[in-house]
Protein backbone atom coordinates (compact mmCIF):
# COMPACT_ATOMS: atom_id res chain seq x y z
CA UNK A 1 0.00 0.00 0.00
CA UNK A 2 2.92 2.46 0.91
CA UNK A 3 4.82 1.68 -2.42
CA UNK A 4 1.46 2.41 -4.32
CA UNK A 5 1.23 5.69 -2.18
CA UNK A 6 4.78 6.33 -3.14
CA UNK A 7 4.24 5.60 -6.95
CA UNK A 8 0.74 7.92 -7.13
CA UNK A 9 3.08 10.69 -5.58
CA UNK A 10 5.89 10.29 -8.03
CA UNK A 11 3.82 10.37 -10.78
CA UNK A 12 1.81 13.26 -9.63
CA UNK A 13 5.12 15.37 -9.36
CA UNK A 14 5.98 14.70 -12.92
CA UNK A 15 2.82 15.59 -13.99
CA UNK A 16 3.11 18.70 -12.60
CA UNK A 17 6.77 19.29 -13.73
CA UNK A 18 5.56 18.73 -17.23
CA UNK A 19 2.48 20.97 -17.00
CA UNK A 20 4.50 23.87 -15.39
CA UNK A 21 7.05 23.00 -18.72
CA UNK A 22 4.19 23.33 -21.22
CA UNK A 23 3.57 26.88 -19.67
CA UNK A 24 6.95 28.38 -21.35
CA UNK A 25 5.74 30.57 -24.60
CA UNK A 26 2.32 29.73 -23.92
CA UNK A 27 0.42 32.91 -23.79
CA UNK A 28 -3.15 33.15 -24.78
CA UNK A 29 -1.96 35.73 -27.52
CA UNK A 30 0.76 34.62 -30.24
CA UNK A 31 2.68 37.76 -31.19
CA UNK A 32 5.01 35.99 -33.84
CA UNK A 33 5.65 32.52 -34.93
CA UNK A 34 7.95 31.23 -37.15
CA UNK A 35 9.04 27.80 -38.02
CA UNK A 36 11.32 28.81 -41.01
CA UNK A 37 9.11 26.89 -43.82
CA UNK A 38 10.74 29.66 -46.18
CA UNK A 39 13.18 32.69 -46.66
CA UNK A 40 10.87 35.31 -45.22
CA UNK A 41 12.26 38.87 -46.45
CA UNK A 42 11.61 40.29 -42.82
CA UNK A 43 14.82 38.63 -42.07
CA UNK A 44 16.99 40.31 -44.59
CA UNK A 45 18.71 38.79 -47.47
CA UNK A 46 20.15 35.39 -47.32
CA UNK A 47 23.70 34.87 -48.38
CA UNK A 48 27.32 32.74 -46.87
CA UNK A 49 26.36 34.04 -43.25
CA UNK A 50 22.72 33.49 -43.29
CA UNK A 51 20.17 31.30 -44.61
CA UNK A 52 16.89 29.73 -44.35
CA UNK A 53 16.24 26.24 -44.85
CA UNK A 54 15.01 22.89 -43.79
CA UNK A 55 13.03 24.55 -40.78
CA UNK A 56 15.91 26.25 -39.44
CA UNK A 57 17.00 29.80 -39.71
CA UNK A 58 21.29 28.84 -40.07
CA UNK A 59 24.33 31.83 -39.16
CA UNK A 60 27.54 31.18 -39.59
CA UNK A 61 29.73 33.97 -38.75
CA UNK A 62 33.52 34.61 -40.42
CA UNK A 63 36.43 33.47 -38.33
CA UNK A 64 37.09 35.49 -35.23
CA UNK A 65 33.55 37.44 -35.81
CA UNK A 66 30.01 37.66 -34.87
CA UNK A 67 27.00 38.28 -37.28
CA UNK A 68 23.35 39.02 -36.43
CA UNK A 69 20.06 38.95 -38.77
CA UNK A 70 16.71 41.53 -36.74
CA UNK A 71 13.31 40.76 -38.32
CA UNK A 72 12.27 44.15 -37.67
CA UNK A 73 8.75 43.61 -39.44
CA UNK A 74 7.60 42.68 -35.60
CA UNK A 75 8.03 44.59 -32.30
CA UNK A 76 7.59 43.77 -28.88
CA UNK A 77 7.27 45.68 -25.20
CA UNK A 78 6.38 42.89 -22.78
CA UNK A 79 6.82 39.20 -24.54
CA UNK A 80 7.89 35.33 -23.60
CA UNK A 81 10.08 34.00 -26.98
CA UNK A 82 11.20 30.99 -26.97
CA UNK A 83 13.43 29.20 -29.76
CA UNK A 84 15.86 26.28 -29.79
CA UNK A 85 19.29 26.94 -30.52
CA UNK A 86 21.88 24.02 -31.97
CA UNK A 87 25.78 24.61 -32.78
CA UNK A 88 25.66 22.85 -36.13
CA UNK A 89 29.80 22.10 -36.03
CA UNK A 90 32.54 20.83 -34.06
CA UNK A 91 34.06 23.86 -32.75
CA UNK A 92 37.64 24.36 -32.82
CA UNK A 93 37.26 26.46 -29.35
CA UNK A 94 34.13 26.75 -27.59
CA UNK A 95 35.14 29.40 -25.55
CA UNK A 96 34.68 31.96 -28.20
CA UNK A 97 31.84 30.04 -30.10
CA UNK A 98 28.29 31.10 -29.33
CA UNK A 99 24.90 32.19 -30.50
CA UNK A 100 21.59 33.43 -29.35
CA UNK A 101 19.03 35.78 -29.37
CA UNK A 102 18.95 39.47 -29.97
CA UNK A 103 16.46 41.83 -27.98
CA UNK A 104 15.92 45.72 -26.70
CA UNK A 105 17.64 46.40 -29.87
CA UNK A 106 17.15 50.19 -29.76
CA UNK A 107 19.18 50.69 -33.16
CA UNK A 108 21.27 48.71 -34.96
CA UNK A 109 24.47 49.41 -32.48
CA UNK A 110 22.45 49.47 -29.36
CA UNK A 111 20.59 46.30 -28.15
CA UNK A 112 21.18 43.55 -25.63
CA UNK A 113 22.00 39.40 -26.04
CA UNK A 114 21.37 36.22 -24.72
CA UNK A 115 24.18 34.05 -25.50
CA UNK A 116 24.79 30.18 -25.11
CA UNK A 117 28.01 27.92 -26.30
CA UNK A 118 28.38 24.18 -26.22
CA UNK A 119 30.45 23.67 -23.68
CA UNK A 120 27.58 24.57 -20.82
CA UNK A 121 27.79 28.71 -20.42
CA UNK A 122 25.60 31.51 -21.24
CA UNK A 123 25.60 35.19 -20.34
CA UNK A 124 23.50 38.26 -21.71
CA UNK A 125 25.39 40.91 -22.42
CA UNK A 126 24.41 44.77 -23.64
CA UNK A 127 26.07 46.96 -26.58
CA UNK A 128 25.66 50.89 -26.46
CA UNK A 129 26.72 53.17 -29.65
CA UNK A 130 28.33 50.17 -31.25
CA UNK A 131 30.59 49.11 -28.37
CA UNK A 132 29.96 46.12 -25.95
CA UNK A 133 29.43 47.70 -22.19
CA UNK A 134 29.60 45.59 -19.07
CA UNK A 135 27.41 41.91 -19.08
CA UNK A 136 24.42 42.18 -17.21
CA UNK A 137 25.14 38.84 -16.25
CA UNK A 138 28.72 37.34 -17.43
CA UNK A 139 29.72 33.75 -18.21
CA UNK A 140 27.42 31.59 -16.36
CA UNK A 141 27.91 27.68 -15.89
CA UNK A 142 24.71 25.41 -15.99
CA UNK A 143 23.67 22.19 -16.06
CA UNK A 144 20.71 22.75 -17.96
CA UNK A 145 22.74 23.48 -20.86
CA UNK A 146 23.07 20.42 -23.24
CA UNK A 147 26.68 20.45 -24.61
CA UNK A 148 28.45 19.70 -27.78
CA UNK A 149 27.46 19.74 -31.16
CA UNK A 150 24.20 18.99 -32.76
CA UNK A 151 22.45 18.95 -29.19
CA UNK A 152 19.34 21.02 -29.61
CA UNK A 153 18.82 23.35 -26.28
CA UNK A 154 15.60 24.83 -25.68
CA UNK A 155 15.68 28.49 -24.57
CA UNK A 156 13.36 30.94 -23.43
CA UNK A 157 13.45 34.34 -22.21
CA UNK A 158 10.88 36.30 -20.57
CA UNK A 159 10.49 39.99 -20.64
CA UNK A 160 7.87 41.74 -18.28
CA UNK A 161 8.54 45.25 -18.06
CA UNK A 162 12.16 45.53 -16.51
CA UNK A 163 12.29 42.09 -15.32
CA UNK A 164 14.03 39.35 -17.18
CA UNK A 165 14.10 35.77 -17.13
CA UNK A 166 15.87 33.01 -18.63
CA UNK A 167 14.98 29.45 -18.83
CA UNK A 168 17.11 26.82 -20.60
CA UNK A 169 15.63 23.34 -20.98
CA UNK A 170 13.11 23.78 -18.82
CA UNK A 171 14.68 25.17 -15.81
CA UNK A 172 15.23 29.10 -14.36
CA UNK A 173 19.07 30.26 -15.01
CA UNK A 174 18.67 33.59 -14.13
CA UNK A 175 16.36 36.50 -13.47
CA UNK A 176 17.19 40.10 -13.36
CA UNK A 177 16.55 43.37 -13.89
CA UNK A 178 17.43 45.71 -16.39
CA UNK A 179 16.70 49.42 -18.06
CA UNK A 180 13.82 48.48 -20.87
CA UNK A 181 13.38 51.09 -23.41
CA UNK A 182 10.92 53.54 -23.94
CA UNK A 183 9.29 52.00 -26.85
CA UNK A 184 8.64 48.58 -28.62
CA UNK A 185 11.53 47.01 -29.86
CA UNK A 186 12.39 44.02 -32.63
CA UNK A 187 14.20 40.72 -32.02
CA UNK A 188 16.79 38.70 -34.29
CA UNK A 189 19.59 35.45 -33.75
CA UNK A 190 23.53 35.96 -33.51
CA UNK A 191 26.43 33.86 -33.54
CA UNK A 192 30.45 34.27 -33.15
CA UNK A 193 32.79 32.23 -34.50
CA UNK A 194 36.18 31.99 -32.90
CA UNK A 195 39.58 32.91 -34.50
CA UNK A 196 40.28 29.42 -35.91
CA UNK A 197 36.67 28.25 -37.29
CA UNK A 198 33.51 29.69 -38.99
CA UNK A 199 31.14 27.93 -36.84
CA UNK A 200 27.35 27.68 -37.97
CA UNK A 201 24.52 27.66 -35.39
CA UNK A 202 21.06 27.07 -36.02
CA UNK A 203 17.40 28.22 -34.96
CA UNK A 204 14.04 26.95 -35.15
CA UNK A 205 10.96 26.76 -33.25
CA UNK A 206 11.03 30.54 -32.52
CA UNK A 207 7.59 31.59 -30.89
CA UNK A 208 6.57 34.82 -29.13
CA UNK A 209 3.39 35.35 -27.13
CA UNK A 210 2.06 38.03 -24.47
CA UNK A 211 3.49 37.34 -20.95
CA UNK A 212 0.69 35.09 -18.27
CA UNK A 213 1.19 36.96 -15.48
CA UNK A 214 0.65 34.37 -13.27
CA UNK A 215 3.30 31.67 -14.67
CA UNK A 216 6.47 32.56 -14.06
Amino acid sequence: MRYSIIRLIAASAACFALAQGAQACNGDQILFEDKFEFADPGWGTTGDQFKIENGKLLLRAPQNAGTWVVNKAFVFDSADICYTITLSDTSSDPTASYGGLVFWMTDIQTFFSLATSSNGFFKVSRRISNQWAADPIGWTKTDALKQGPNMANKVRLRLDGQLITVEINDQKVTQFRAQKPSQPTPIGFMGFSPASSADGWTFSDLKVTNVVKDAK
